[in-house]
């Protein structure tokens, strides 16, 4: 008796931990990420017409390793690949959640408030690959500073690594396949110290000297804050919400806000990643509103604020304004060398961002208007909005260097001292020369929520406020030209 239950209990491990026996009914598969072998659960919910009662894969896993001990780590942008040995799948399925600890997975303890994030994956012959995703990952760090302390802490006390389902099935088999892993940036409490948006800032988000309360009832509780995301030039939007609304201090604003930037908020409206329901941010890219149309989601978009998109060169340079037209020719590749606008015999170094970044898209439609921009090489493009401004400033001496960016993270979120706005047109972009339209490049900031967004929604009402009286000061209050 005693050597059944031994045979018993080592099936079940060997069944649990990816160490199935030949005779196993359910295809045996490899999982590695950086050349290492991964551990994993093999969890059948159909086979050979029986259907198992058992836990949730995420549940399980949880459960079986309630330490989260012997974690493999990957880091974000590493792949992990899952070789089904041959055994092709009619169907794959891959998504994932974060671990908390105390080790729970979250969609179960804050009433389904996030739902497991799906991932995209590419496929080779029976070999399934996908990314460690940032966005994700940064967002993760948001959701615990935000509820530190607050409604979830009870069990919300930090981010232990990423629980994974690979859900396969061959006919009317399936079996779902689960493994954990830490990931780099969201693996502890000790490491979480600033969110990752507040990188794109040199400067603190203090309030201003003159700032006022001016704000006595929210318009929503505080847990509606996670349904939150946008830009990170509209962060001071978010922040001066949890002044005015919850009396947030400065230091636990630092702490506590978190926009995952333009085009990933986007993104996670339109997907409903994170329940995410309303997002500050700039005018939506061509590729935003064509994934919003595929998904046949209307987007509503409110303008908020008033903002200028400027040129920044080095302060040394001794242009101080160019034309529409100018502006339009150096990055279209016609005009090359400063001397042909006025300045030093210098080879013009202009600078882009990546495509779908909240400036990139300003710059093809509200700049470029139709005209082609000449593709930039690996040196000239840049992957954020800080670093666009570092090359600017430091590149050389910079005063070959051109960039664009807006005119309220240039003054308020990422000072240089080495850096200067040029006129257009010989228009500075002021408030007065943003609200008469003289400015050429004139923009704006806006709320976007769902069409579909219910009427007596936080997220809509919370827009509806933004745009009324008291939502427009609370705006000045933030540093924003208002409409």
């Amino acid at each position: 008796m005693g050597k059944i239950i031994v045979f018993a209990v080592i099936l079940s491990l060997c069944i649990l931990f990816g160490c199935q026996s030949q005779n196993a009914p359910y295809p045996k598969i490899e999982i590695t990420a950086n050349g290492a072998k991964i551990p994993y659960y093999a969890l059948p919910h159909r086979w050979d017409g029986v259907s198992y009662d058992r836990p949730g894969a995420f549940r399980h896993v949880f459960e079986k390793n309630p330490e989260m001990s012997g974690l493999a780590e990957v880091r974000t942008g590493d792949t992990i690949t899952v070789d089904f040995k041959g055994n092709i799948p009619d169907s794959v399925a891959v998504e994932y959640e974060f671990l908390t600890v105390p080790y729970y997975p979250l969609t179960e303890n804050t009433a389904s408030i996030i739902d497991p994030i799906k991932l995209d994956f590419k496929s080779q012959e029976g070999r399934y690959s996908f990314t460690v995703d940032e966005m994700d990952s940064v967002w993760a760090k948001w959701l615990f500073t935000q509820h530190e302390g607050g409604v979830f802490s009870e069990y919300l006390h930090y981010i232990a690594g990423r629980v994974y389902k690979i859900t396969a099935s061959w006919g009317d088999d399936e079996c779902e396949y689960a493994f954990v892993v830490k990931s780099q940036g969201d693996t502890g409490k000790e490491d979480i110290v600033l969110t990752d948006s507040l990188k794109n800032i040199n400067v603190t988000l203090r309030r201003a000297d003159n700032w006022e309360k001016i704000i006595d009832t929210p318009v929503i509780s505080q847990d509606a804050l996670l349904l939150i995301d946008g830009s990170t030039a509209t962060l001071p939007i978010t922040a001066e919400l949890c002044r005015q609304f919850w009396d947030y201090s400065d230091q636990r604003i630092a702490e506590a806000i978190n926009h995952s930037t333009t085009h990933s908020a986007y993104v996670n409206l339109i997907n409903q990643y994170n329940r995410i329901r309303l997002i500050f941010v700039t005018p939506p890219s061509a590729e935003e509103l064509q994934l919003a149309e595929k998904w046949d989601v209307e987007l509503e978009i409110t303008p908020i604020a008033k903002d200028g998109f400027v040129f920044i060169t080095h302060k040394n340079n001794p242009i101080d304004s160019l034309t529409v037209e100018q502006v339009q020719a150096i990055y279209s590749g016609k005009t090359t060398n400063w001397k042909e606008l006025g300045g030093e015999d210098l080879a013009i170094r202009a600078y882009q961002r990546e495509p779908n970044s909240g400036s990139q898209t300003a710059m093809e439609q509200l700049v470029m208007d139709g005209i082609k921009m000449a593709a930039p090489t690996e040196l000239t493009q840049v992957w954020s909005m800080f670093g666009l401004i570092d090359a600017v400033a430091e590149y050389e001496n910079g005063r070959a260097s051109l960039g664009y960016t807006y005119n309220y993270y240039i003054n308020n979120l990422y000072k240089s001292d080495e850096i200067k706005v040029l006129k257009i047109n010989g228009i500075a972009p002021d408030g007065d020369n943003l609200k008469n339209g003289s400015y050429p490049f004139a923009t704006a900031y806006y709320a976007v929520i769902r069409g579909d967004e219910p009427p007596d929604s936080p997220a809509r009402t919370l827009c509806d406020f933004l745009v009324g009286e008291k939502g427009q000061q609370l705006m000045a209050m933030a540093g924003y030209c208002t409409n």
